[in-house]
């Protein structure tokens, strides 16, 4: 406004706060994995030659199925197999200490499980 005596109120920051709309504008995401895409990483993890292409398809497929954070997957620490009584695989579980909520007060010291079935869309 060039007036020198309202200077410290027209740069303060509430001032700039309270003057600002409220303008919401939609977040811009990837969209979301198709039935086909991940179906094709299944088939990429059953018939693929190159074995970090198989790792890289199995972590996307656990990361979708146990709908994780693929940095909380990141570090995971231990993955549990259960299985049922005559053997066969159900469901994975890996488990991490180290997540986006383990300095809140009510998950303090909690590690985070993520669990996926073994039997996915194929």
């Amino acid at each position: 406004m060039s007036v020198e005596e309202l200077a410290s109120l027209t740069t303060s920051a509430r001032c700039k706060g309270a003057c600002l709309g409220d303008h919401l504008q939609e977040r811009i995401q990837a969209s979301p994995l198709t039935v086909t895409e991940l179906n094709r990483f299944h088939q990429l993890l059953r018939t693929g030659d190159d074995l970090w292409i198989k790792m890289f398809c199995g972590a996307v497929l656990m990361a979708v199925y146990c709908r994780s954070r693929w940095g909380d997957l990141m570090r995971a620490e231990a993955v549990i197999e259960d299985c049922d009584k005559n053997g066969l695989l159900c469901y994975l579980e890996a488990r991490t200490g180290r997540h986006k909520t383990m300095k809140s007060q009510m998950h303090r010291h909690q590690f985070l499980p993520m669990v996926a079935p073994a039997a996915g869309l194929a």
